[in-house]
């Protein structure tokens, strides 16, 4: 840090833009499960422009035939070229600012370590929210849904039931969305407090209603595609239509109780969910992804000393052994609760802008999280956006490029319908179930 003059607003400007994004991707990496896992275990390719096109092999080619003869002269059979579309990989960002008051810069001025204080305040808190964004995100459908409304009641404050409200968090500005389109008087709307596991407070003349969804204001639909939009039997994936009509584009699906709700885990439809997966893709899945009570109502069942029902009659061929997935178990908070998803890897990719070279001993520094340079400028004067008059305010911004595409989705299988631990049902359960 002593090459670098940190007593000015430009001096901290060059620190934000060298010295800070790398050690935050590093602490990306680490806090966030499925980033760490698709931007470090996955192929990836290099976005540009607005989107990009893959073209995908829907069939092999079939011109071949069997025969008996052994005669010469035998007719060749005629070209049956394999069938091919294209995906559609959509561009997506995200933008984050910080802002330090140049006051802030002059009054710590010879103290580096002042500086450095409040900058790494800053940087973490953006770091937060990129960190719960993609995180979140790649989890999701596209649409970027923090929560889906239950109900809603006028007062002062309004008050909003959703399903829950651990992806919101006071002063988060959001939209209600209503069947793709912005709910009336309910848009930008400030979170002014979250009283619990699925109420908040907010001050609206809107009406939000039972199924609206919530999400970033100005970003409903504009989200990275994430496991559900890859595991959706029906619809759209990636630009092609229908994918029901093509197998290799259909994700498997088991249901853990028949359609009939929520469960205990069943080992039983585990295996089955795992043996599907097998039969389509051809392979074992690499790694399972669900969220930590899943995984510990797994793990409770295959426990050796709870081998036993109540009757303490063994059931010998719960030996355990046989039933591990034979894959990596990967716990996300915000995997999709009451269900296990199967993964084959090659499957599915990551894309993102290329690798960059910093001027700080040349560190490669991928597009997940970067400085966003804005008329060559990476530190710039905020302006008031009601009187156009300069403030005492400089402004840094990041963007990360990041979204995750899908070579062929019979590689994915869902397990679903699954309690976890702590919703009950595995008290006197042993093995099989």
């Amino acid at each position: 840090m002593a090459s670098i003059d940190t007593s000015v607003a430009g001096g901290l400007g060059e620190l934000l833009k060298v010295l800070v994004p790398g050690k935050v991707e590093e602490q990306l990496f680490r806090e966030t499960p499925a980033v760490d896992l698709f931007e470090r275990g996955s192929d990836s390719i290099e976005l540009g422009g607005e989107e990009i096109q893959v073209r995908v092999k829907l069939g092999d080619s079939s011109g071949i035939l069997a025969s008996t003869t052994t005669t010469t002269g035998q007719d060749l059979p005629d070209e049956a070229p394999g069938a091919y579309d294209r995906m559609t990989i959509p561009y997506r960002r995200h933008i984050g600012t910080i802002g330090i008051p140049y006051e802030v810069l002059y009054r710590s001025e010879g103290n580096d370590k002042a500086q450095i204080s409040f900058l790494q305040a800053e940087i973490q808190g953006i770091k937060d929210k990129f960190r719960e964004l993609l995180n979140r995100e790649l989890h999701g459908d596209g649409t970027g849904t923090l929560a889906t409304v239950s109900s809603f009641a006028n007062g002062a404050p309004d008050t909003v039931t959703v399903d829950n409200t651990r992806r919101l968090s006071e002063g988060m500005v959001v939209d209600f969305i209503r069947s793709g389109a912005e709910v009336a008087d309910a848009v930008d709307v400030s979170i002014s407090q979250v009283l619990g596991a699925t109420t908040f407070y907010v001050t609206i003349t809107g009406t939000p209603a039972s199924a609206d969804i919530i999400v970033m204001a100005n970003s409903y639909n504009k989200a990275t595609l994430g496991l559900a939009h890859f595991t959706a039997l029906t619809g759209t994936v990636q630009g092609i239509a229908n994918r029901q009509n093509y197998r290799f584009l259909k994700s498997n699906l088991t249901q853990n109780n028949g359609g009939s709700g929520n469960a205990a885990l069943s080992l039983i439809k585990l295996r089955i969910a795992l043996t599907q997966h097998q039969t389509e893709r051809g392979k074992k899945p690499d790694y399972a992804i669900c969220q930590p009570d899943i995984l510990d109502a797994y793990a409770h069942l295959l426990r050796g000393d709870i081998r036993y029902r109540q009757t303490d009659v063994q059931r010998p061929w719960a030996s355990g052994a046989d039933f591990q997935p034979g894959c990596e178990i990967i716990t996300d908070p915000d995997a999709t609760a009451n269900q296990i998803i199967f993964v084959t890897k090659q499957d599915i990719g990551r894309g993102g802008t290329k690798e960059v070279v910093t001027p700080s001993g040349g560190k490669r520094e991928s597009g997940l999280f970067k400085p966003l340079v804005i008329g060559g400028q990476h530190w710039r004067t905020k302006i008031n956006s009601s009187t156009s008059k300069y403030q005492d305010v400089g402004q840094a911004s990041y963007v990360s490029h990041f979204t995750l595409y899908g070579r062929r989705f019979n590689g994915l299988t869902v397990l679903t319908e699954v309690n976890g631990l702590s919703d009950g049902g595995y008290a006197t359960m042993g093995g099989l179930a």
